[in-house]
């Protein structure tokens, strides 16, 4: 069996193997897995007749990083990149492979972080993680969030109310109520805090406090820039920052959406929600549905979306009821 133990001890040995036991005497495989189009893994029979009164799992990402994540009866499982199992063992939830790591839920509600060698990054399962990011985690147990690094060493123990991403050995730490730059020594970068902070884009942050953005130096925590928010905007609160490239779009207390570039506004947009790939997309829920816009907010498609997730390589993940599909840069919509 290869299942996943702690990189820092084997606890969870004994569990996985009773586990992956009892389900292997129970599901035999003697078929070969296949994606079909729609992404669902189907078995090919001994004789090569694809055997569609034997679907196997129901649901199946596209291949990230090598692994496959797929869904059967409601659990999670991953399969190597020839779609052959790549561990024994299902989780109650899964996420794909980022950086070398996963996530995995476990039937109490708390997770797990694995990595490719089937191995469990903490010794003791944690409350909710973020993704592996140059070479650290952010973890929290306990209401308190603190850091891991990928050798599953502990950085810095639950203390923080939130932790942002590390990048060039700094992170963007929240403690009553505020935001201020912390390296990885648990040393203080910046003597300013800030109400809100943006994801790390292209090695720079956008920060909000007293109606002004600020573009701020991620490793430095050097201030390049500061702007003042249109007038018409300065009673309302700030919601969320996001930051593509040099557009800086803000989320205000309502559903309206700005976007400064240089400091200028670009365009204003009323929206309930936002998506964005981080590059060249932005989605907007409009009366329900998602559409698909430019950074210029030019319109990409026609089409409109019940839900998407934008996914590494430009695939797209849409829903149209009762099903998800994934659409590709270069393909149409797979069915």
């Amino acid at each position: 069996m290869s299942g996943f133990v702690s990189i820092s001890n084997k606890r969870f040995l004994l569990i996985l193997l009773a586990f992956a036991f009892v389900f292997s005497k129970t599901h035999a495989q003697t078929y070969k897995p296949y994606f079909h189009q729609a992404l669902k893994l189907f078995y090919f029979s001994k004789d090569g007749q694809l055997d569609t009164s034997n679907k196997f799992y129901d649901y199946a990402e596209p291949i990230k990083e090598g692994i496959a994540l797929v869904r059967y009866q409601h659990k999670w499982q991953f399969l190597d990149s020839q779609l052959n199992v790549f561990c024994d063992v299902f989780f109650s939830e899964a996420t794909g492979f980022t950086n070398g790591f996963a996530t995995v839920f476990l039937d109490n509600g708390q997770c797990q972080v694995i990595n490719k060698q089937r191995q469990f990054l903490f010794a003791e399962p944690v409350d909710q993680v973020s993704s592996m990011q140059n070479g650290y985690l952010a973890y929290s147990k306990g209401g308190k969030w603190g850091l891991v690094n990928d050798s599953g060493q502990i950085i810095l123990s639950p203390t923080f109310d939130g932790i942002s991403n590390v990048h060039g050995n700094v992170y963007w730490a929240m403690q009553s109520g505020r935001w201020a730059l912390w390296s990885v020594k648990g040393q203080p970068i910046l003597p300013e805090t800030f109400d809100l902070v943006s994801a790390n884009s292209n090695g720079n942050v956008i920060a909000f406090k007293q109606n002004s953005v600020f573009l701020i130096e991620a490793s430095t925590g050097r201030i390049k820039s500061q702007y003042s928010l249109p007038i018409a905007y300065q009673s309302q609160a700030c919601k969320a920052l996001y930051l593509i490239g040099d557009l800086m779009v803000i989320q205000m207390g309502g559903k309206d959406f700005i976007a400064l570039k240089k400091g200028k506004q670009l365009w204003q947009k009323q929206a309930s929600q936002f998506k964005t790939d981080g590059y060249s997309q932005l989605a907007f829920q409009e009366q329900g549905f998602y559409k698909l816009y430019d950074l210029n907010l030019n319109a990409l498609s026609n089409q409109a979306y019940e839900d998407l997730e934008f996914y590494p390589e430009h695939w797209l993940k849409i829903y149209l009821g009762p099903y998800y599909y994934f659409k590709t840069p270069e393909e149409n919509l797979l069915r």
